[in-house]
């Protein structure tokens, strides 16, 4: 996938019986999806009509004119060019998606790991983290998922590349069992 491509969407379902599917907008503005040029990962233009608003809306796309055919694109993004989007208003502002890729340090300024990844499953945004060091009993490396959050990530320097991680406290959860 192009790297100037940026996902603002996903397809999530079929609509109907003639090839229309709702689409999330993850736009801050929902409505303003339909103001952009859109792509699938192959960067090639797709022609839309949407319609509707709210929570969903219904897309229909050139050249899926069944139920079948929308079936199969169930769960796929929609992007847009990065540079159709807004300029950010100064630099404490960025793009969710400008997260991946960026190195994870603690407070003291420590390398902890990195970014690789950034989802967001409709009930906030979540950070895939792959530790420094940390592998599975086999050696291979593992990530942690975390909902990212001013308290957890109270800094992010997308220039310098880096992002502070506070891990919150441990909490202990008192049992119920008598002693």
């Amino acid at each position: 996938m192009p790297d100037n491509l940026v996902a603002i969407g996903k397809l999530l379902s079929s609509h109907g019986v003639k090839g229309d599917m709702k689409l999330q907008s993850f736009c801050q503005r929902p409505e303003n999806i339909k103001n952009y040029t859109l792509y699938l990962e192959d960067a090639v233009p797709l022609k839309v009509s949407i319609r509707g608003g709210g929570k969903h809306f219904i897309i229909t796309l050139d050249g899926i004119d069944s139920k079948e055919a929308a079936d199969k694109l169930s769960g796929v993004l929609i992007y847009t060019k990065r540079s159709q989007l807004p300029k950010e208003a100064d630099e404490s502002e960025y793009y969710i998606h400008d997260l991946k890729d960026l190195e994870v340090v603690d407070n003291d300024g420590r390398k902890l790991g990195s970014v690789i990844a950034v989802h967001d499953y409709g009930a906030g945004t979540i950070l895939e983290i792959q530790f420094d060091g940390k592998t599975s009993k086999k050696g291979k490396p593992v990530s942690d998922l975390l909902p990212f959050d001013n308290s957890s990530f109270p800094a992010v320097d997308i220039e310098a590349g880096r992002i502070q991680y506070c891990p919150a406290e441990e909490v202990i959860i008192p049992s119920n069992k008598e002693d």
